[in-house]
């Protein structure tokens, strides 16, 4: 099963090479472009609405300060 899921360090590379050396469409990212985009060659990705949420990524931000401690000056 695990051999099925899984690919070997080259291909696992694709996507990272692909997003560092290609230009890469706003809104979008590099990924393997089989098995829901667990396995396979690079294919750009585009966002989920989730992902697109301005105030799901504020709450997000925020939560992620106060759980570190932290804060970034933006």
């Amino acid at each position: 099963m695990l051999r099925f899921l899984a690919q070997d360090a080259g291909a696992g590379a694709q996507p990272v090479l692909c997003a560092a050396l290609a230009g890469i469409p706003g809104g979008s990212f590099a990924g393997p472009e089989h098995l829901a985009h667990m396995r396979g060659g690079a294919e750009f990705v585009g966002r989920s609405r989730a992902a697109r949420d301005a105030e799901l990524a504020r709450r997000l931000w925020t939560g992620s300060e106060q759980l570190t401690g932290s804060s970034v000056t933006r």
